[in-house]
């Protein structure tokens, strides 16, 4: 060891603090250097041993240095740069930490965002939580459905045949679209929205109510209507006919069923016919026994008739007809196919007819028209008045005569079967003029 005499000394911080230095000497020989006991100078927190004197670095008595040359105000100043770079370095590393926490926790929230709504339930609960601050349903948009409050936050509950989060995609199913029945009607799909379309004649959201057809009176003052599946029937009354009873006949023939007679020759000549008997001038049902034929029959060609109308009633009620174009026509003419307007027996404008005649296949089948006679079996037949007289035909035999029988479908029948003919009570002609 260096015999170079060492001085030490210690500071008291507290005096330091003040401004002032206690300096304590102690002199020792240049032989033996016995280090003095060390005295600690109080900092408040820890104590600081300061050697001034040893040249050895590694001295275990040393904590600061003193230079030699340097006097005591740069040793203050030396610590007290120490001091404040402690402190500058302290900041940086407060500060550096704090700028980290708010990455951190910035970056983990925008990370959660965009993960969550990566799927529809965390995108729901997202957007439930946004609601839950505001107005509740009344901004929550169920397009097709009704908005419900749950735990969780608003939902949409779809009205039937609608899906999706907020019930804006309509259900496609190919055995029934609509989700519901349509009843009296068939589905479609209009912007986006299934739909009924209802069938002729019905009506409501899915057409589940049958439309008055009757409601709008057709028939007017002289027909009494019956409401069908989209269409009406309208039964006229006495004199008046037409699809709305609007056209005003007069009766100028009326055939009793049973009263006898060959009906040709009551219709030609008026033989056993009534012209006063009131009970025989309708349509109904009464207690006539007799043909009534108006006299102004006589006058036909006199008359400028426009319309002919031939009808079959049973039980009061018009069950079939043919209008005729009466025009230039004499008492039998009128009685021809080509001049149909329009029928009861609505294809019969566009049929062939075998037969088409008042006078018919003498003696047998009057006012009679048939598409085919054969086998009797085999005829087919609009209608036939059968009179008096032998016949092997079931049809043609029954108890009393003349019998007025038609065909009671749209179209002809087969008297022969049984099919599809009935009898009527009154056989009527009216004319307009």
């Amino acid at each position: 060891m260096d015999e170079t005499a060492l001085d030490y000394r210690y500071y008291n911080t507290d005096l330091m603090n003040n401004g002032q230095r206690d300096l304590r000497q102690s002199t020792t020989n240049t032989e033996n250097i016995v280090p003095p006991e060390m005295q600690p100078f109080s900092t408040g927190n820890e104590n600081i041993y300061e050697d001034t004197g040893s040249r050895e670095p590694d001295h275990h008595y040393s904590s600061i240095y003193e230079i030699p040359g340097q006097d005591r105000g740069g040793i203050v100043e030396n610590k007290k740069d120490v001091v404040q770079i402690r402190r500058s370095k302290l900041s940086k590393i407060v500060f550096l930490t704090i700028v980290f926490i708010i990455l951190l926790v910035t970056g983990s929230v925008l990370l959660g965002f965009m993960l969550g709504s990566c799927t529809e339930e965390n995108k729901q609960d997202l957007e439930s939580v946004v609601v839950k601050g505001s107005s509740e349903c009344d901004i929550f948009p169920c397009k097709n459905g009704t908005c419900v409050i749950k735990d969780v936050g608003l939902s949409c509950s779809c009205f039937p045949s609608f899906v999706g989060e907020f019930c804006e995609h309509g259900i496609q199913n190919t055995e029934n679209k609509c989700g519901h029945s349509c009843g009296n009607g068939t589905c479609f799909e209009g912007d986006g929205v299934a739909l009924c379309r209802c069938f002729p004649g019905y009506g409501g959201v899915f057409c589940e109510y049958d439309i008055d057809d009757c409601a709008s009176s057709p028939c007017g003052f002289h027909g009494t209507c019956i409401d069908g599946n989209s269409t009406f029937t309208c039964i006229c009354e006495s004199n008046y006919g037409g699809l709305r009873c609007l056209e005003e006949w007069t009766l100028v023939f009326r055939g009793t069923a049973g009263a006898g007679s060959d009906i040709y020759r009551v219709w030609k000549d008026g033989e056993n016919a009534t012209i006063t008997d009131e009970t025989c001038m309708t349509t109904d049902v009464t207690s006539c026994k007799r043909h009534y034929r108006h006299p102004v029959v006589d006058t036909w060609k006199l008359l400028g008739i426009t319309k002919v109308k031939l009808s079959f009633y049973n039980n009061n009620t018009e069950r079939a007809y043919i209008v005729f174009n009466g025009t230039g026509s004499d008492i039998t003419s009128w009685f021809k196919s080509f001049r149909i307007i329009h029928s009861s027996w609505t294809n019969m404008a566009s049929q062939r007819f075998q037969l088409f005649s008042i006078f018919g296949n003498d003696p047998w089948r009057r006012f009679l028209i048939s598409r085919h006679l054969g086998q009797c079996a085999d005829d087919v037949m609009y209608t036939a008045t059968i009179v008096p007289h032998h016949y092997t035909c079931s049809y043609d035999q029954h108890p009393v005569y003349p019998q007025f029988l038609y065909s009671t479908s749209n179209s002809y029948g087969y008297p022969g079967k049984l099919k599809g003919f009935a009898a009527a009570d009154v056989m009527a002609i009216f004319i307009q003029y």
